[in-house]
């Protein structure tokens, strides 16, 4: 067989093992929809990147690259770096959030202590207005 046909048939398998994974999943509700769009889409490119061999070679050597595979690593290397900054953001404003919670469950907290001891002066158990 050809190369190319190598290519295609590694990369249409792998693409799709990796697509019937993320659908597995969603499925079992381990990866929500909107972080599954960016997951279906590298899969995707997966399946076709059989495809992208002889376009891939023609901006490797406009570039003065030589081979195809340096051009190809850097573009995973790129990508994964853009996946690992985007989770980034979201772990920040996740963390912000978790911070924002803490704080007003403490306020609330603090408030039904606060309100519970003066209520409470005088009363018998179960008769709080909290």
């Amino acid at each position: 067989m050809d190369v190319l046909v190598h290519h295609v048939v590694f990369s249409l398998l792998c693409g799709s093992s990796l697509l019937a994974f993320v659908v597995e999943l969603i499925r079992r509700s381990k990866l929500q929809e909107r972080y599954a769009v960016l997951w279906v889409v590298l899969a995707v490119a997966f399946m076709t990147y059989g495809w992208w061999v002889a376009p891939i070679s023609v901006v490797a050597n406009r570039f003065r690259i030589g081979d195809t595979v340096p051009m190809v690593l850097f573009f995973g290397v790129f990508l994964c770096a853009l996946l690992i900054l985007q989770l980034s953001v979201k772990v920040s404003e996740f963390s912000l959030e978790i911070k924002n919670l803490v704080q007003e469950v403490s306020i609330l907290k603090y408030e039904l202590e606060r309100r519970g001891s003066s209520v409470t002066k005088g009363a018998g158990p179960g008769d709080e207005d909290v």
